[in-house]
C-alpha cells in the first residue's frame, strides 16, 4: 500500500515542480500538493513522506538538502 502512495505523492509532485519550474524544498512540495489538492495527507509529518518519495523515485534528483528538482 505504501509504495502505491509514493506513485500518487511522486505524481503530485512532479506536477507541482513543473509548474514551479524550478527546485524546490520537501515542505514546500508538501504544502503545494495540500493547497492544489493532488494528494490528501493524513499524517502529520507531510514532509518526511513526500521526501521520502522523491528520493525513491528516478523521476526526481536531489538538488541540496531537502531540496527536489525533476530530473532531466
Amino acid at each position: 500500500f505504501a509504495r502505491i502512495t509514493n506513485v500518487r505523492i511522486a505524481e503530485a509532485a512532479k506536477i507541482v515542480l513543473k509548474d514551479f519550474a524550478a527546485p524546490m524544498h520537501a515542505r514546500d512540495i508538501a504544502a503545494a500538493i495540500a493547497e492544489k489538492k493532488l494528494f490528501e495527507f493524513k499524517i502529520k509529518d507531510a514532509v518526511s513522506v513526500v521526501s521520502k518519495a522523491l528520493r525513491q523515485s528516478e523521476k526526481f534528483k536531489k538538488f541540496g538538502p531537502g531540496v527536489f528538482e525533476l530530473s532531466r
